[in-house]
């Protein structure tokens, strides 16, 4: 069902820690931060809206199952997470998986 949902997309972006979707999906990652656990400092933070918004992509995939550990994603960067909370709504949920969309920039 993912792969239906991106297949006119030339990239994909993930808010996880899982970088395998990219691999499954046979996509790029649409940043630099395929990895989104190096992103370390504010200015890393401040770094991947940028790229995110100069990819055009109006999808984002986040992680629904995960949310309670210690580095969860949505806590370790309250930056690109309120980013997130203002500029995008949820899609649908595959497997374990959100998928996001864009409504606002």
């Amino acid at each position: 069902k993912l792969e239906m949902l991106t297949k006119n997309d030339n990239c994909i972006q993930n808010f996880n820690y899982d970088p395998t979707i990219y691999y499954l999906l046979r996509k790029p990652s649409c940043t630099k931060f395929y990895k989104i656990f190096i992103i370390a400092t504010k200015d890393d933070q401040i770094s991947f809206i940028e790229e995110l918004k100069n990819s055009k992509i109006d999808k984002l995939i986040i992680d629904t199952v995960n949310t309670n550990i210690i580095y969860d994603p949505n806590r370790r960067f309250k930056i690109i997470s309120e980013y997130i909370s203002l500029n995008y709504i949820n899609h649908t949920d595959i497997n374990n998986f959100k998928i996001l969309v864009k409504y606002n920039d």
